[in-house]
């Protein structure tokens, strides 16, 4: 299954669900809001997948409140469903897992260069222990492991499948943590352009992108605003719509007249010295 197979079907459930959703062009393909805010990117090999593009993907994700996510058919072979992938810290899944983590049932392992692993909650590791009424060594006898290897997975710790297995014959599975697959990511980079460092100046959250539809996205409490340099980005519109953001254009020279574009000159924007004075610009649009 290629790319544009997987973004229609990425459509096709999403819109079953009552997500609104936009296609887009850049590090993600597309975006989508309804019970999550989702940036996804679809590959037919998530080998494709750079760390810069993660790296993007993980700081939109962060600055507009989403989870991001890359489904993908293989990752030079093919991936398994029920599993999921982290690939530069970007998780990735197949199709048949996205849609079943849409209705809550969420994957339980996660392969990492290290192999697949499961979490263990420590309350609950210990709870069981209370429950079947045992010492630390007696289950560490039980589930073949030293008592201080049963203090790590009383204090929450990953483990290898193989040792999952043993953990779920006696413990059961209530113990294991599903992988969070719509938790939103805190990723940062130091903002080096001049515009940006304004943004910071008036107080703001400010990231700078090369492959995404906006140059920069600048965030102060609930007000969010996508950014661009010099051009205008015919998908810029519609996608801050469907995330509740405002649009500005920044240009060298003279902004073109357009009565439902927000713009202004770089000389313009410099000058500012609250970040009010730029909502208020932004409001009269």
């Amino acid at each position: 299954m290629g790319k544009e197979d997987l973004i229609e079907q990425a459509c096709v459930t999403l819109l079953k669900e009552g997500y609104a959703i936009k296609r887009v062009r850049g590090c993600f393909d597309l975006v989508a809001r309804g019970e999550h805010t989702l940036l996804l990117r679809m590959l037919g090999d998530a080998n494709a997948l750079t760390p810069e593009g993660a790296a993007e993907m993980k700081r939109a994700a962060g600055m507009v409140n989403a989870s991001v996510l890359v489904i993908a058919e293989r990752a030079g072979r093919p991936l398994e469903p029920g599993i999921v992938y982290s690939r530069f810290g970007v998780y990735t899944t197949t199709m048949e897992t996205f849609r079943e983590s849409l209705h809550d049932r969420l994957p339980m392992v996660l392969s990492t260069s290290a192999g697949p692993t499961l979490r263990l909650s420590g309350q609950k590791v210990r709870a069981k222990r209370d429950e079947m009424e045992l010492s630390r060594l007696e289950l560490s006898r039980r589930l073949g492991v030293s008592p201080r290897m049963l203090d790590r997975y009383e204090s929450d710790s990953e483990v290898t499948l193989q040792r999952g297995f043993r953990i779920h014959e006696v413990l059961g599975e209530d113990v294991f943590l599903p992988v969070e697959l719509f938790d939103i990511p805190l990723d940062y980079a130091q903002p080096q352009d001049e515009i940006s460092l304004k943004y910071s100046e008036l107080g703001f959250r400010v990231q700078e992108f090369r492959k995404a539809p906006f140059d920069v996205i600048a965030r102060q409490d609930r007000e969010l605003i996508f950014t661009e340099m010099g051009k205008v980005h015919p998908e810029m519109q519609s996608l801050s719509r469907l995330l509740d953001a405002d649009n500005l254009v920044i240009f060298d020279e003279r902004a073109p007249k357009d009565k439902d574009l927000p713009s202004m000159r770089k000389e313009e924007f410099l000058e500012l010295q609250e970040a009010r004075e730029l909502v208020k610009f932004l409001r009269e649009f």
